[in-house]
Order: structure tokens, then C-alpha cells, then sequence
């Protein structure tokens, strides 16, 4: 028998961290996609005080950072999918290294636990 799926037409709920890489059209999110996840982390991003505070709260809603080519990229913690830049979402490592300072290679003991890669 075959199952029908319910439609959700909240359109207040905000699509869970899996959802954010199957968004992506070729390189970049989709407008709509985008504009979510900006009110989703914009706060996160803006409250932090520290790059293990960032890394901890992007944890708590399931993302992560790394680096790629020079850049800090956006990933889902679940699987590990790419999903944006942090420039893309308005908060470019240039912008982020000058509140926090740089970013250091191999972080201290304890980084890896809230999301961040040891490189």
C-alpha cells in the first residue's frame, strides 16, 4: 500500500541541519535557503565572544566550521556536508579573525568536542 506523506505548510519551521547541503544549487545555497539560515546563525555568529564560543554554539544547531582553501566553510555536523562559507553568510574570516583573533592551526585541547575540526 502506498504511504502519502503530510504536507507541512509552516512556513515558520526552519528546515533541519540535513536539510541545508540538499539546498545547495551547484556552489551556492539557494536565495531562500539562504535567507533562512542567516536568521537561524546570524545571532549565533554575532553573540560569540571567542572562536570556541562560535564553534560551541554553531554546534548546538548542528554545524560546524572548517577550513577549504583559505576559507572557513559552514558544515553540517551530521554527515560533514559542505553548506556555505561563513562569507556568505555576511561574516567573512577576515571579519571574524579581527573580533577573535587568528585562528590558530592545531587548537587547544578541547575545540574539537564543540564542532571544530583539529586540523
Amino acid at each position: 500500500m502506498l504511504q502519502v506523506q503530510e504536507f507541512q505548510s509552516d512556513f515558520d519551521t526552519i528546515p533541519q541541519p540535513t536539510d541545508w547541503a540538499r539546498a545547495r544549487r551547484g556552489n551556492r545555497l539557494d536565495c531562500e535557503t539562504a535567507v533562512l539560515l542567516r536568521r537561524k546563525l546570524g545571532p549565533e555568529f554575532n553573540a560569540s565572544e571567542s572562536w570556541l564560543d562560535l564553534a560551541s554554539r554553531l554546534s548546538s544547531q548542528g554545524f560546524a566550521l572548517r577550513f577549504e582553501a583559505d576559507r572557513l566553510i559552514l558544515v553540517e555536523t551530521l554527515r560533514g556536508d559542505k553548506v556555505c562559507s561563513c562569507r556568505f553568510l555576511g561574516h567573512p574570516l577576515a571579519q571574524l579573525s579581527a573580533r577573535f583573533g587568528k585562528l590558530r592551526a592545531r587548537p587547544p585541547k578541547g575545540i574539537a568536542r564543540f564542532g571544530m575540526p583539529v586540523l
